[in-house]
């Protein structure tokens, strides 16, 4: 038997590999259906492992490809290594909504040629804040969450209404639950203030 780490390890590999891939929704389905029930059964240590191991991934890639991230970390004295818990987190100061707006092509992560979906605010409180996802990030989001609904809701025909009662703006949460009902084989309905 694996001790928590190595099957944090393991398991956090395994879901690279799928989340990472264009998928069908009958690979979606399949993997669904293999994660039924484990989800559940997967004890702590290895949640654990695999948040650890998804939280230092990202601090490097921050490091590596965030000009801004760089000199917060330079600035702060902090390596992307010494970051390896949660805990860790509380040396670093703060990204503010106005580090997101002035700083948009120091913090963005990917190229620009990169970029397949971005969000915009409405900008309310002056210039409007940008968000951008590269086609393997909208991959990811919309793999793990069909995946996950699939999981629970099984093979019943899948339609959503995402009511929106505000503009949708920098609020990617009805975007991302559109992938994720479109990639589960479903039907997403988006209605609310900006009907396409």
């Amino acid at each position: 038997m694996f001790s928590g780490k190595a099957q944090g390890l393991l398991f956090e590999t395994l879901l690279r590999r799928f989340e990472r891939k264009q998928r069908t929704p009958q690979d979606i389905r399949r993997g669904a259906q293999l994660l039924h029930g484990r989800l559940r059964s997967i004890d702590r240590c290895t949640i654990m492992a695999v948040q650890q191991i998804r939280l230092q991934r990202m601090v490097d890639y921050l490091e590596g490809h965030s000009e801004y991230y760089r000199q917060l970390f330079r600035r702060t004295g902090i390596r992307s290594d010494d970051i390896r818990s949660a805990d860790d987190l509380s040396g670093l100061p703060l990204t503010h909504g106005n580090d997101l707006r002035d700083r948009e092509s120091d913090i963005r992560c990917i190229p620009e040629n990169s970029i397949s979906a971005s969000f915009l605010s409405s900008g309310t409180s002056g210039k409007p804040k940008r968000v951008d996802y590269s086609f393997e990030d909208v991959q990811a989001a919309a793999n793990n969450g069909a995946t996950l609904v699939l999981s629970e809701h099984g093979d019943a025909p899948l339609v959503a209404a995402i009511a929106m009662p505000v503009r949708h703006g920098l609020w990617i949460g009805w975007r991302q639950s559109a992938w994720i009902i479109e990639k589960a084989g479903g039907l997403a309905l988006t209605l609310g203030d900006e009907d396409p």
